[in-house]
């Protein structure tokens, strides 16, 4: 080819070209930070979720603990049950005694299953001698002694059914940990589905830029054509971008929205 007849860029047109791509560049890696910060809030967020969480179940756990503690102490306190069996037998003694002094006299609360238990009775073991004494200090109970007894006996099945209600709060709470782990790895997934793609869109944009400005040109109208674009190329990649980022502000702000489960 002759070479006056080759046509090539002037110095104004090749750094306006090389300014567009220098700000192209310096947009996007303003968007790739923009994007980090945005990821690392919403970590941030995250975490300081799963451990406020977490501190409100251990303060639960922890009431739950003290309240059962109380009551095993009121209904059962130390040395108590020891000192309950010896004044039951106690009373039992005082009981055999006032019998043997007046054997043809019957008290006002007799029951004829219920016998003085002797030698062999009395020796044939622990559960036994226990279930004895319980059946006769039920005896000689007065009403209101009996209904007080029946409240201790319910008071102890609402403890166990506390227990019950605890471990199932448990479960619970492991649940909804499970869930919001499940939440956490999609939303990253989905992250990294969206930065790929930008990435690939990144990459294409650059071939393909770099194919129109490597062309050869006839004429300067052809590179006023290329220049023109490029523009256009620059300014649809800055909606896009402005677009992506919008699309994450909105997301991060609509999981920052999201209530704390209870």
């Amino acid at each position: 080819m002759i070479p006056s007849r080759i046509q090539t860029n002037t110095t104004d047109q090749q750094d306006e070209i090389l300014r567009r791509r220098r700000e192209g560049r310096r947009r996007r890696r303003q968007r790739r930070a923009q994007r980090r910060r945005e990821q690392r809030a919403i970590e941030q967020a995250q975490r300081q979720r799963r451990h406020q969480q977490e501190t409100q179940r251990e303060q639960r756990r922890q009431q739950q603990r003290d309240q059962l503690r109380e009551q095993q102490r009121t209904l059962y306190p130390r040395g108590r049950s020891q000192q309950r069996r010896q004044e039951r037998y106690q009373r039992w003694l005082q009981r055999l005694e006032q019998q043997e002094q007046h054997p043809n006299r019957q008290p006002t609360n007799y029951h004829p299953r219920i016998t003085i238990p002797g030698d062999y009775d009395y020796y044939s073991g622990e559960d036994d001698q226990e279930n004895l004494l319980e059946a006769y200090e039920w005896e000689i109970m007065t009403t209101q002694q009996r209904r007080d007894q029946i409240q201790i006996m319910e008071l102890e099945g609402f403890a166990a059914l506390e227990q019950l209600l605890l471990i199932q709060d448990e479960r619970e709470q492991s649940q909804q940990i499970r869930d919001l782990q499940a939440i956490d790895e999609e939303t990253q997934q989905e992250f990294n589905r969206f930065h790929n793609w930008d990435q690939q869109r990144v990459l294409d944009y650059q071939e393909n830029r770099n194919t129109i400005v490597d062309e050869p040109n006839d004429d300067d109208q052809q590179q006023l054509h290329q220049i023109d674009m490029l523009e256009h190329y620059d300014i649809e990649s800055q909606r896009q971008a402005e677009r992506n980022d919008n699309w994450d502000q909105t997301r991060l702000n609509d999981y920052l929205r999201v209530p704390t489960p209870p």
